[in-house]
């Protein structure tokens, strides 16, 4: 299981919980700038736990989704968070 420091902890509840979450919603949820959020998403994507996907309302945006590997470790952080 990679690491999971709190504010990618937090984006990936934040991200499962908010299909198609766009990118400077997450940021005004979490109190950071878009910058801010975008490196946090780029790392998260790096690490091949979320995806972009194109917002089916809006041409130029995207929506934030977890992976099939992001919905794994979400959970096995969450169990470890809980014990």
């Amino acid at each position: 299981m990679p690491p999971c420091p709190p504010p990618r902890f937090s984006a990936l509840q934040i991200i499962a919980r908010n299909p198609e979450l766009k990118l400077t919603d997450l940021a005004q949820i979490l109190g950071i700038a878009r910058s801010g959020a975008v490196l946090l998403v780029d790392a998260l994507e790096s690490m091949s736990l979320v995806q972009r996907l194109p917002s089916p309302t809006d041409r130029r945006a995207y929506g934030l989704a977890l992976t099939d590997v992001g919905r794994q470790t979400l959970t096995e952080v969450t169990r470890t968070v809980c014990e």
